[in-house]
């Protein structure tokens, strides 16, 4: 009996220790699920006020973007210059005089309270406002909620109205991409479009249909391989591209030129000749006799005058009441635009190029347009660098008139342009063997000065700032 009673005590002491650490592990296991909840409920109402900080931020964003297609959406390149450069009423928001957000001239910056979706706070917006010549503004907005005001966080986005043309080549009219043309980037044309050589983009057409030669063809067609051709697909109709903002875009370049250079007709002679170096400068001569078939000019004494060195600063618009030749080498980081234009009745002008006109580097946001009311012409004989091939680096844009070179009757081996091509008319190099066309992203958000633009601003960038 004593030996049964001492098996169940040690028995009973077993079950026991059992159930204290049972009783152990379940108080651990609880105090952690404690700690866990409430340790939850801290991170939850932490995060509901950084949360709610994130969304008003982005609510200034696009309440500023509601507030800027309100004052210019379909308004003329110089209405949009006037309401960015505003002394008087200033657009809401902008920045201090030395431009940057968040510095102790930031007189302008423009708070608004925020109440929707049950989250109540303010948000605060600065803008950096576009400079001379461009149309992209940075939008900084910093949001917090009413019950956390120091909990904080800021978002911003680069505004930008897009360049006119987004195209590798941009044409009014009917055109054909010949066979020895390769096209890196997109091919619109507002009537039909025919292609024998590579387009490396989306190529298409405003039209359904048209006449070819007294035969009906589709919008973008080929006799070639579709596969091989329209390497980027093709889309027919979709709508037209507006050549007419152009008109306005002439008139903004003269109005800045006249800071600059506004180069007016000289008696006695045919236009200028302007050779960029890369020092930041270009050298101007006045064109007193050239050839009519050829276009190129004559270097004798009394046919050709040196005027002067221009010195070139970051933005330049160079208007001209006449025809120009251009050629040379962009200084790095200068952004430059060309206008060949006559301000009233005449004849509408031409570019000229002379020979390679290229960027000192593709790296530096350096940009060169070049825009003629009428052509802009390869001349016959345009010089050459070391490598053999006509060098472009621009865009090149004809209102009335066509780009391209014309049947000489002798061939340029190769042209190369680095940039986009905007026709009226026609588009070809006669008598050139190989064409290479390669569009310039950088005119996505760094488009030549007073460039025609798109009709409405778009957010192109988003991020948050730690």
């Amino acid at each position: 009996m004593k030996l049964q009673t001492t098996i169940q005590k040690k028995a009973n002491g077993g079950g026991l220790v059992y159930a204290l650490a049972v009783l152990a592990v379940v108080a651990i296991i609880f105090s952690g699920l404690i700690t866990f909840v409430a340790s939850s409920i801290r991170y939850s109402l932490s995060a509901q006020p950084r949360e709610g900080a994130l969304q008003i931020a982005e609510s200034g964003l696009y309440a500023y973007r509601w507030y800027i297609a309100h004052h210019v959406d379909g308004k003329t390149a110089e209405q949009i210059a006037d309401f960015w450069d505003d002394p008087v009423n200033p657009p809401r928001g902008s920045a201090g005089p030395d431009g940057i957000c968040d510095t102790a001239d930031d007189a302008g910056r423009y708070e608004e309270n925020y109440d929707a979706n049950g989250v109540q706070g303010t948000y605060s917006v600065c803008v950096v406002l576009p400079t001379t010549g461009t149309t992209t503004a940075f939008v900084e907005s910093t949001g917090w909620t009413q019950k956390k005001p120091n909990q904080k966080r800021t978002v911003s986005m680069r505004l930008r109205r897009p360049p006119w043309s987004e195209f590798a080549i941009l044409a009014h009219s009917d055109i054909e991409i010949a066979s020895g043309t390769s096209v890196d980037g997109g091919v619109h044309a507002n009537n039909g479009l025919r292609a024998e050589g590579m387009i490396n983009g989306l190529s298409s057409s405003s039209v359904s249909s048209y006449d070819y030669g007294g035969v009906t063809k589709d919008g973008v067609w080929t006799n070639g391989v579709e596969g091989d051709v329209f390497v980027g697909g093709k889309a027919f109709p979709v709508p037209t591209q507006d050549f007419n903002s152009v008109v306005v875009a002439f008139t903004q370049i003269q109005s800045a030129s006249n800071a600059q250079f506004n180069l007016p007709t000289k008696a006695g002679g045919q236009g200028w000749h302007l050779i960029f170096q890369d020092d930041g400068t270009a050298d101007l001569y006045w064109v007193k006799k050239y050839n009519n078939t050829t276009k190129e000019i004559s270097y004798k004494n009394k046919d050709y005058e040196f005027e002067e060195t221009l010195t070139l600063a970051d933005t330049n618009a160079i208007y001209v009441r006449n025809d120009i030749w251009v050629e040379g080498v962009i200084d790095s980081g200068k952004q430059v635009t060309i206008a060949a234009h006559h301000n009233g009745d005449g004849r509408n002008h031409d570019v000229y190029i002379n020979g390679d006109i290229v960027y000192e580097d593709q790296v530096s946001g350096t940009i060169l347009g070049i825009a003629a009311e009428n052509n802009v012409e390869v001349i016959a004989d345009p010089a050459l660098g070391g490598d053999g091939v006509l060098n472009i680096h621009a865009a090149l844009l004809a209102q009335t008139g066509r780009v391209g070179r014309s049947a000489y009757g002798n061939t340029l081996a190769a042209v190369e342009i680095l940039g986009a091509v905007a026709t009226y008319q026609d588009f070809g190099f006669e008598d050139t063997t190989s064409v290479e066309i390669n569009y310039d992203s950088n005119f996505l958000f760094n488009a030549p000065p007073f460039f025609p633009t798109g009709s409405s601003y778009v957010i192109d960038q988003w991020q948050e700032k730690e």
